[in-house]
């Protein structure tokens, strides 16, 4: 387990699944930055992306978003990802994280249900070997 509430984060948008705090609101737990890169997988009633909020040489600092599209809440929710290239995650919060590429994240008991509209930020800090961050394959029934 990378930690309790350890989580992976970038200021890169990377979809995979959404995060707990409103889709439309402020109260995100991850400022987008100006480089901002998305990529986003939705299906019915959620969608899941990876943040990249700052980046230096060989790591980064973000977050996989968990996002409630649908109209009704979403009560507990797991998400996985992997990166194919040495892209890593070293520590996590926001969620239980575990694994080793690929990574898994659990809710903790604050945001474990997803009303619709709203997300939920794991944030995420890693390493990586490129000069930008890897997209990941994010895997979830809410990301679908």
């Amino acid at each position: 387990m990378v930690g309790g509430t350890s989580s992976v984060a970038s200021s890169t948008p990377r979809s995979s699944s959404p995060a707990s705090t409103p889709a439309s609101s402020s109260r995100s737990s991850i400022a987008p930055s100006s480089s901002s890169r998305a990529n986003s997988s939705s299906a019915t009633g959620g969608k899941c992306t990876q943040v990249i909020t700052n980046e230096w040489n060989t790591g980064f600092t973000g977050a996989i978003r968990i996002c409630n599209t649908g109209t009704s809440s979403v009560n507990g929710w797991n998400i996985s990802w992997r990166y194919g290239d040495a892209t890593r995650v070293s520590s996590g919060w926001n969620a239980n994280v575990s694994g080793s590429n690929p990574y898994t994240a659990t809710p903790l008991s604050w945001n474990s249900t997803i009303p619709p509209g709203q997300c939920v930020e794991v944030g995420i800090q890693g390493t990586k070997s490129g000069t930008t961050v890897s997209t990941p394959t994010i895997t979830g029934a809410v990301c679908n």
